[in-house]
């Protein structure tokens, strides 16, 4: 009976100790997967995305057949995707790589959601945010780096401008990536206050304003609109000195940003002095009126550092993302528009459109529209976009109805963060082709495992 009796105590530790390994190489694969897709231009290319999808494939497997329970609802939307992109794939007899990367994509974006959702339910959530707060800066550091001192293998000449581009070799890609991570150091920070979260956070909004993107501007601005909605002013709070840090780095790159050659000093000192803003802890006393003038007065002087040089150099930044008379933007959806009369009901298959437009003596050709909504309408018709349309809602009534109790303040902060991610991701895919990045729809989906996962995550982690 001794025997038989001590037998369950070390099978119940063998088995702890074989989940603990699974989930340790699970978790490292998927920390791999991200790693070589933001450094490989985002999985940009067929060979790219099919190794990611790849990747993901296999952490599908290694996860087991948890990670299908309670998914029918999102696996409904996955089915509404699949339906809209193959009717037209179908009618127009289009199989070439650029009609197969939205099936890959789509493959991808289902086994993320999947394997995501098993691994907050095994209590690693805090893993998955620490990584997408790590993988964030990284890409802003070597950004900035490559604005500062011109270096085209992380920054991107598009002229009169030199932008932060980090690993992507495309801006508003790179802009939509640190914005995906940005709410991952948000909550590291409420998490986790401390000088490396903040620092973490600085470099982050740093990055993204060093992209000088418009559609990184919509997206965080949406996000930010969802937080508050979602009463969560706390957690934006955690962002004001950072991103204070963050404009005085800006006003310091700006030199570099609108000039053809090189100002690394001027970046250096501005990034010192932001990071300085940004990290520093000060404790003084005062009373409630002098503290909110002093902060007001802060206010104020970032404002000038940053008006100073952008004032400066106004024809180079300012006319060239304020001025929409010359905006390819607008000619892209002008002709993408003329492209959808050719066939409203099916498209013209996957990945075959094509877009011409006039760029002084030259004509520029782009398979882009810069609006994924419309690329969808033009590529697979109504019934395309109607199936992603349909399916956005499916996927969020199903983020709502699963949203954590009021009674678990953390729980609710972190769904939040996730479902004010994927408004963001979702409001940029209608200036940007964020769609056609593999490791975006990563993070996106990511973010949508966690906001429709009633995890097992520890308060107390």
């Amino acid at each position: 009976m001794r025997v038989a009796e001590a037998l369950p105590v070390p099978r119940a530790r063998m088995a702890a100790g074989s989940r603990l390994a699974r989930s340790e190489i699970v978790l490292a694969i998927f920390a791999l997967a991200i790693a070589y897709g933001v450094f490989a231009q985002g999985a940009f290319y067929w060979a790219q995305a099919t190794f990611v999808a790849g990747a993901f494939l296999v952490l599908l497997v290694l996860t087991g057949a948890g990670a299908f329970r309670g998914s029918a609802p999102l696996l409904a939307g996955f089915g509404l995707l699949a339906v809209g992109l193959l009717v037209s794939t179908v009618a127009n007899g289009t199989w070439s790589i650029p009609a197969r990367l939205p099936l890959v994509s789509l493959i991808l974006a289902c086994c993320v959601l999947l394997v995501v959702r098993t691994l907050v339910t095994w209590g690693l959530r805090s893993d998955l945010l620490e990584l997408a707060s790590w993988f964030g800066a990284a890409v802003a550091a070597m950004g900035i780096v490559g604005v500062a001192w011109h270096a085209a293998a992380f920054a991107q000449e598009a002229p009169p401008m030199w932008r932060l581009a980090g690993t992507f070799t495309y801006v508003n890609a790179a802009a939509s990536f640190l914005v995906l991570t940005l709410p991952a150091t948000l909550l590291r920070c409420a998490r986790r206050p401390g000088a490396t979260s903040r620092f973490l956070l600085y470099l982050t909004f740093a990055g993204l304003l060093a992209t000088v993107s418009r559609g990184g501007v919509v997206a965080g601005a949406v996000m930010a609109a969802v937080l508050l909605a979602t009463g969560q002013r706390g957690l934006l709070r955690h962002g004001v000195r950072a991103l204070a840090g963050a404009v005085v780095a800006f006003a310091g790159l700006v030199p570099s940003i609108a000039d053809a050659q090189p100002h690394p000093l001027p970046a250096l000192l501005g990034f010192a002095a932001g990071a300085g803003l940004a990290v520093a802890s000060v404790r003084v006393k005062l009373p409630a009126r002098a503290r909110r003038a002093l902060q007001g007065g802060g206010v104020v002087v970032v404002i000038a550092l940053a008006a100073v040089p952008l004032l400066t150099h106004r024809d180079s930044i300012l006319a060239s993302r304020i001025n929409f008379r010359s905006e390819a933007r607008l000619t892209n959806w002008s002709e993408t528009i003329h492209h959808i009369a050719g066939d409203p009901i099916l498209g013209s298959g996957p990945g075959t459109l094509e877009l011409y437009f006039p760029a002084g003596a030259a004509t520029i050709r782009t398979p882009f529209a810069h609006n994924e909504y419309l690329q969808t309408l033009a590529e697979t018709g109504v019934v395309g976009l109607v199936s992603v349309l349909a399916a956005i809602a499916l996927f969020a009534t199903t983020a709502i109805r699963r949203r954590p109790r009021d009674d678990r303040p953390h729980e609710r902060m972190v769904w939040a963060a996730a479902t004010a991610c994927c408004a963001g991701f979702l409001a940029q895919s209608g200036v940007d082709f964020t769609w056609r990045f593999p490791i975006l729809i990563v993070l996106a989906f990511s973010w949508l495992a966690i906001a429709t996962t009633r995890g097992a995550e520890e308060e107390t982690r």
